[in-house]
């Protein structure tokens, strides 16, 4: 066979391969829901950022140095990835929460989903845009936390920042306990007060 023809074989094959070959499993259905793929890659990467530290802390107690250090740049790696992939997460979940959400539409925020820590930083900034907007009212949905293994934590993480922020009044809507009512300079709205539940 010539040159020209096992080349010309090698490249069938090839194709073959590829054309024959089974397709990747399709992606678990609950990692089609926002967030979630981003959620799992973050975890996998705080393991192994666990792994890395105590490897190199292993490593330091047996005395190789320059092992302990490499194995630390590692996990500090491994821990920036899981930083980036929660980001990620979040804004992937926050977006599909809220579609329509930018600052000339502030009527409501749904958190459902974040983290404490996240759903704390969107809360800010929202009340802070609604203040720069001037608007006189806005809804934050937090769940009530039947999801949550250990009760909720997002509905009295947001209530705590309400009741530290300054200018406003809030209270828990009376048809759905998953959602705070703000107002802001409520000595201009008669009858609004805080209730912490």
């Amino acid at each position: 066979m010539t040159a020209v023809g096992v080349a010309l074989l090698s490249v069938i094959s090839a194709c073959a391969y590829f054309l024959l070959k089974p397709s990747a499993p399709p992606e678990e259905p609950f990692e089609l829901e926002p967030g979630r793929a981003w959620r799992r890659l973050a975890r996998e990467q705080a393991e192994l950022r666990q792994q890395s530290l105590e490897a190199s802390q292993a490593a330091y107690t047996a005395g190789r140095r320059s092992e302990a250090k490499r194995l630390s740049e590692r996990g500090k790696e491994h821990s920036r990835n899981m930083v980036e992939y929660n980001i990620k997460a979040a804004s992937e979940i926050f977006d599909a929460k809220n579609p329509g959400y930018s600052p000339t539409a502030l009527a409501e925020i749904d958190l459902h989903g974040l983290h404490t820590n996240e759903a704390l930083e969107y809360a800010t900034t929202h009340l802070e845009l609604c203040r720069k907007k001037r608007v006189s009212a806005t809804q934050i949905i937090t769940g009530r936390g039947n999801r949550s293994t250990s009760g909720a934590k997002l509905k009295p993480a947001i209530e705590g920042l309400l009741i530290r922020t300054s200018g406003i009044a809030w209270n828990t809507d009376s048809r759905n306990e998953g959602r705070l009512l703000v107002i802001f300079n409520p000595e201009e709205e008669p009858g609004w007060g805080c209730t912490v539940m």
